[in-house]
């Protein structure tokens, strides 16, 4: 007895498709129908008709680059090596592989050696002219307790610099889409706030949450956390003592908006534009003070565009900051008695991860 093609599509992994000489598509695999390529029995994405159209006037259309945008909720970017054979009649058979994870890997390699290159040689340039005058300083106790507590003050540098250069490699090759789940926006709050509290009580900083309960949001809680804890940690590092930071949570209709507001210095224009650029500091001399690395605001930035949503950033020199996060907004589908959650939706729950390597 034959497979029918319901039967085989869970059995490829790649984008297949079948289409006739007349555009019917005959066949379609799991992930074909997962990206919205096909509505009905025709192919609905004009970028997918462009290849065939090439491939029917005779050209070679073999590993060609496409990018999609994933169908709702789930947003973002998808990379895809197309390939198609035109049969005699004018029917065709079309094979895509995914290679956003090996874009994203090879993205992330090139990413890790540049900034290696440029930001490292700093921290550990200073450590060795340290470690030469700690030798010439002898017998002088004074001069070597000042130079060695500088080179602790590099050690944090460096041991923070490393770590945020982890965190953005991995926010950089995880794609959360790929395998989402429901993130309940109320823990992740919570989590990225317990994460920062005794920071901002050495400094006498109060930390307050508002606003709307029960968001969730598709994809990974570790880099949500990630993202929401540097913004706090910012708000922390460029605020006055006893001031306050608070967090809001507002829902509407599709998205939702997570803003992190602060009483701290402001930034300028100009520097608005640039922040999210990796190793970018507004305040040379604080980050330098409190170990900044000026990779914070990339990594959010990362995070937001690996779960469809945009990071923006309002204001005022000497009055504050607001950062907003915004994401699609996931609406989780209740259980039925003819079919349960994972059914309805190959987006699940997920249970707390703990928190991003900090």
């Amino acid at each position: 007895m034959g497979l029918t093609s319901l039967e085989i599509a869970p059995l490829i992994d790649d984008l297949v498709l079948v289409i006739d000489s007349q555009d019917q598509v005959l066949y379609a695999s799991e992930m074909g129908q997962s990206l919205g390529l096909i509505s009905a029995t025709q192919v609905a994405r004009p970028e997918i008709t462009a290849l065939i159209d090439r491939a029917r006037e005779g050209h070679t259309v073999k590993n060609d680059l496409v990018e999609l945008r994933r169908p709702l909720p789930a947003r973002g970017i998808v990379a895809l090596g197309i390939s198609i054979a035109v049969l005699p009649d004018g029917s065709c058979f079309f094979v895509g592989r995914d290679l956003t994870a090996a874009q994203r890997l090879e993205q992330v390699r090139r990413d890790f050696v540049a900034n290696i290159s440029h930001e490292l040689k700093t921290p550990v340039g200073a450590l060795s002219v340290l470690m030469e005058a700690v030798v010439e300083a002898g017998d002088d106790v004074a001069a070597v307790s000042k130079f060695v507590n500088r080179m602790q003050t590099e050690l944090v540098r460096l041991n923070n610099m490393v770590r945020d250069l982890i965190d953005l490699s991995r926010v950089q090759s995880d794609d959360p889409l790929a395998s989402p789940t429901a993130v309940p926006m109320d823990r992740v709050v919570s989590e990225a706030v317990e994460s920062v509290q005794f920071a901002a009580e050495g400094r006498g900083i109060t930390i307050g949450t508002t606003g709307d309960q029960g968001a969730f949001v598709a994809g990974d809680e570790m880099q949500l956390v990630a993202a929401l804890r540097n913004l706090l940690t910012n708000a922390i590092s460029y605020s006055s003592d006893n001031t306050q930071v608070s967090v809001g949570v507002r829902i509407h209709e599709n998205e939702v908006d997570i803003t992190v507001a602060d009483q701290g210095i402001g930034i300028s224009r100009v520097n608005q534009e640039r922040i999210f650029e990796r190793f970018y500091r507004v305040d040379q001399a604080r980050s330098r003070a409190t170990g900044g690395t000026g990779l914070g605001l990339a990594i959010v930035k990362n995070v937001c565009m690996n779960h469809g949503g945009e990071v923006s950033v309002w204001s005022v020199v000497g009055e504050g900051s607001t950062f907003t996060l915004r994401f699609p907004l996931f609406k989780p589908a209740p259980p039925t008695p003819e079919t349960d959650f994972e059914q309805v939706s190959s987006i699940r729950p997920t249970e707390s991860k703990g928190r991003f390597s900090s």
